[in-house]
């Protein structure tokens, strides 16, 4: 860094941490440390914590040849055995921002939230932490030696690990159920890039019946941010380490969700023969809830296809089973199987039936409860199927703010498949009212997504908008 700069960084850190430095001590500073923006952060965080200028000064003239090195010892010197050390090394294991009560649990200072704070307050003055909000993270550097310091503890390094891996697994198991059961996903949207290192952890560690236990999470964190090539991928994964350890349960999860996704990308054959299977394994587990769960899935390949009767039979079949659920869930589940009722009455063009039946689902899973015992993205997945079903019918008016709360909805907490649904939906409608500009940005989006995603109907819908409403050729 260069000499200006150097000085201007070492007063913005000397006033933040209550440090009075002499110019000519910032010259020394400077000179010492090679003009190292982290060791001039981690030398001034050593003073704010009572060491002396000259002290630190007289230490980094020992001749070290990796400054900012020596200067991160020094600091993790002056912390060693206690709560800011634990919370440090805990934090080496996330590749990502991480929040302040996860890190504290895996720092075995859950049940301590002073000491904990206190700990993160040390290492943000010593400048080994960054915060953002109520997350923390290391920078590269520091994420490198924090990882050589966890090496040299290696029991501490243990007990890390498992509380880590247990925290990630129990943020991921209720994923490990059908969609309308999980718990929405802004929780993934937060935290799905720890699951996806545990996930590359428990593959570098050959541990196949840990990836199968959160391959759903993982999976539903890839749909919720469009990376759909990936969670293909997963799948496939997934499915082929079921076979191999011949975990029934896991592979019908498993081609359940594979069957959906490429069904959606239009490959209707490859997705029959999952469903097919996944149902079989139902049939045999026995688990009526799961064998709903994918009788609805192909009930909704069958109508993608045309194949309206075929579609309609599955919905029935579903309702019989059903019966056999408790009644604490059957109002769910019918409410599930009556979206796909009311979206084959809409696909042939039965709108009047259609909102009757979007209308009982909505009675069902409603946007305004604070504690549902469902995933919330299904009651916005209702609500935008009726704002669909008024725009259909001509209230554009009525359906316009609809759409714009559901939209909202979707990027927090929806799938980004059918937040692009919903988006060339809206995009219609403000075409249709007049409001071009406006018509043009949901379309772009909604192109982005679905070319992202290869969803077929979506991207040429969208694209076919986008060139008519920008003047372009499609």
């Amino acid at each position: 860094m260069p000499q200006a700069d150097a000085l201007k960084l070492m007063a913005v850190e000397a006033q933040a941490k209550g440090i009075t430095l002499t110019p000519a001590e910032m010259g020394d500073l400077e000179r010492r440390t090679g003009g190292v923006p982290l060791a001039i952060q981690w030398s001034i965080g050593l003073m704010s914590l009572g060491h002396s200028v000259e002290g630190v000064l007289r230490r980094l003239g020992s001749g070290q040849s990796d400054i900012a090195r020596f200067c991160f010892a020094e600091s993790v010197a002056s912390i060693r055995g206690r709560d800011a050390h634990r919370l440090l090394l805990a934090l080496a294991l996330f590749e990502r921002s991480v929040s302040r009560a996860m890190l504290g649990e895996v720092a075995g200072l859950g049940a301590d939230p002073v000491g904990r704070d206190d700990g993160l307050a040390e290492l943000l003055r010593l400048s080994l932490v960054n915060q953002k909000a109520d997350r923390f993270t290391l920078l590269p550097l520091t994420h490198a030696f924090a990882r050589d310091e966890l090496i040299q503890h290696p029991e501490l390094a243990r007990e890390l690990r498992e509380r880590w891996l247990a925290r990630l697994v129990a943020l991921a198991v209720p994923y490990n159920a059908v969609h309308w059961q999980q718990p929405d996903r802004s929780l993934l949207r937060r935290e799905g890039e720890h699951v996806e290192t545990l996930a590359l952890w428990a593959e570098a560690q050959e541990r196949p019946e840990l990836l199968l236990q959160i391959a759903p999470a993982l999976s539903g964190y890839y749909d919720a941010v469009g990376r759909w090539r990936d969670m293909v991928d997963l799948d496939q994964k997934s499915i082929e380490y079921a076979r191999l350890l011949d975990r029934r349960a896991d592979l019908r999860n498993g081609l359940n969700w594979w069957g959906w996704t490429i069904g959606q990308q239009g490959r209707y054959a490859e997705a029959e023969q999952a469903f097919a299977e996944a149902y079989a394994i139902a049939i045999t587990t026995p688990d009526p809830v799961w064998q709903s769960e994918i009788l609805v899935n192909m009930a909704q390949l069958a109508r993608r296809q045309g194949q309206i009767d075929l579609a309609r039979q599955r919905c029935a079949e579903a309702l019989q089973i059903v019966q056999q659920v408790d009644a604490a869930q059957q109002r769910f589940i019918r409410a599930d199987i009556v979206i796909e009722q009311g979206k084959i009455a809409r696909d042939c063009g039965d709108l009047a039936e259609a909102e009757q039946h979007f209308q009982a689902a909505r009675d069902v899973f409603q946007i305004t409860q604070e504690n549902p015992g469902f995933n919330l993205e299904r009651a916005w997945g209702a609500y935008s199927h009726f704002a669909h079903i008024k725009h259909q019918r001509g209230s554009l008016d009525e359906a316009a703010p609809m759409y714009r709360e559901s939209v909202e909805a979707l990027r927090e907490l929806g799938s980004r498949a059918y937040l692009a649904t919903v988006l060339v939906r809206f995009a219609t409608l403000e075409e249709q009212r007049g409001n071009r500009q406006e018509a043009l940005g949901y379309a772009r989006e909604a192109l982005e997504l679905s070319r992202t995603m290869g969803l077929v109907p979506e991207q040429d819908q969208a694209a076919d908008l986008v060139a008519r409403l920008s003047g372009a050729t499609p």
